[in-house]
């Protein structure tokens, strides 16, 4: 991972993207402005991208139980993988939507955010809404099989 910090309001998914996989913040799309061009999910343009990139896994995701109460702690650990990097979305702590943050299996590992250093913004905790991981749809293709 390779810290690549945000650089505008809308593309911290950007910079969580580019981290993870270690590439230069201009190399990736601004998945979030793709998404209100078309009205399309913003995952489906990060899938998009992987594939002509050549990437052999695309995005998989899923909510935590919000509702009850907010989720401040996460257990994201496979036997298999180890400690997977992967990136959550989260509330904002600075406005009314969401934020995209880089972790390592229950850690964050980087957050892109513009004002991530400020003592005000570190002093609240993350409520983590989704997480956000890839993953490899046929497997053997890894191995140059064919499907």
């Amino acid at each position: 991972m390779i810290p690549v910090k945000q650089r505008q309001h809308n593309d911290c998914v950007r910079a969580a993207v580019a981290s993870i996989l270690e590439r230069d913040y201009e190399d990736v799309p601004n998945f979030m402005v793709q998404a209100d061009e078309t009205g399309q999910w913003w995952g489906r343009h990060i899938d998009k991208w992987l594939e002509t990139e050549g990437y052999p896994f695309r995005l998989g995701n899923f909510a935590f139980n919000w509702v009850d109460a907010p989720v401040h702690e996460v257990f994201a650990q496979s036997f298999w993988l180890g400690q997977p990097w992967w990136f959550a979305t989260v509330d904002s702590k600075i406005t009314d939507g969401l934020h995209a943050v880089v972790m390592h299996g229950n850690e964050v590992a980087w957050d892109p955010g513009i004002h991530a250093e400020e003592p005000e913004y570190q002093a609240k905790p993350y409520n983590f809404k989704f997480a956000n991981y890839f993953y490899v749809p046929e497997p053997q293709q890894l191995r140059g099989e064919k499907a």
